[in-house]
Formats: C-alpha cells, sequence, structure tokens
C-alpha cells in the first residue's frame, strides 16, 4: 500500500512538498497529477519539493512500483489550488 495525505486549499505561487509512505517493499514511487508524472523518489522518506501547481481541481496519486515491474496506485487526494 502507499498513499498521498488529504487535500487542502494552497496558493498556485507557493512551492508545494509533497510526500507518501510506503507499507509495501517498492523500487520506486510515483507522484503523480491526473495524468502527469510529476517526481519520483526510489528512497524512504518517499518525497518531491518545489512544484508548483496551475489554478484549479487537482487529482493527485502515488503509484508504487516494484523490483518486478507491478505497479500498485494509491486513492487519490483532492487539491484545490487558487
Amino acid at each position: 500500500e502507499c498513499g498521498l495525505g488529504y487535500g487542502n486549499v494552497v496558493s498556485s505561487q507557493s512551492p508545494l512538498r509533497f510526500a507518501a509512505e510506503s507499507k509495501g517493499a517498492y523500487t520506486r514511487i510515483e507522484f503523480h497529477v491526473g495524468s502527469t508524472v510529476i517526481g519520483s523518489a526510489s528512497t524512504a522518506p518517499y518525497a518531491i519539493e518545489g512544484i508548483k501547481l496551475a489554478p484549479g481541481l487537482h487529482a493527485l496519486f502515488v503509484v508504487g512500483v516494484s523490483a518486478d515491474g507491478s505497479r500498485r496506485a494509491s486513492r487519490p487526494a483532492f487539491l484545490i489550488v487558487k
């Protein structure tokens, strides 16, 4: 299992940090906004920083990638950017 926390309302001018926790043995965690991969991390703590998003409602989720290439997505978190 892997997942993000719950969303909030943030400013489009603010650089964001996204972090994920994992209960599985993944070689990489990919961070997604909708259908776009915005970054990845291969070691815990899994995080990416300095991300700016355009105004609007965004669905955020992570995908854990195992050594054998199998993938498992988290439940989405929603973020409103103003």
